[in-house]
């Protein structure tokens, strides 16, 4: 599979070893957590669960994330990467990107970002509060 392999996936069992508090008190809904670890990769495990912690309400719209891409991605090899985006300024918050990786060339995964921001993500977008971003980068195939 290329550079990515499912060794190189987080698993939830390991998320206690980077939070001394352990999983159940980083984050109160840790069944979706679970159902988020099985559908993305998280690029600083501990940053995500912390923001995620903070963020409860978006565990549902990161699913359905989940489901839009593969939907508008269909036929193409893609890998989910969850990272935190710290804001440059001390009033910014921080922002979780929804990197989608793509096998596509550059031309048909900016499409099918464009197909999905046309017809799903722009309607949803208030749920992510200004929270959440979701974007493309290309795979090393």
């Amino acid at each position: 599979m290329g550079a990515w392999s499912e060794s190189s996936r987080v698993h939830a069992s390991n998320y206690q070893q980077w939070s001394p508090v352990g999983l159940g008190n980083y984050f109160n809904i840790s069944s979706e957590l679970a159902k988020i670890e099985k559908c993305f990769a998280f690029k600083d495990p501990g940053m995500v669960i912390s923001f995620l912690s903070r963020n409860e309400s978006l565990a549902e719209l990161l699913l359905e994330i989940h489901q839009q891409i593969a939907q508008y991605f269909n036929g193409a090899y893609v890998y989910v990467t969850l990272e935190i985006y710290r804001g440059a300024d001390a009033g910014e918050e921080d922002q979780l990107f929804v990197m989608v990786k793509s096998s596509q060339d550059s031309e048909s995964a900016y499409k099918c970002l464009a197909r999905l921001d046309e017809e799903w993500w722009l309607r949803e977008l208030p749920r992510a509060k200004g929270k959440m971003v979701i974007s493309v980068e290309f795979a090393d195939v």
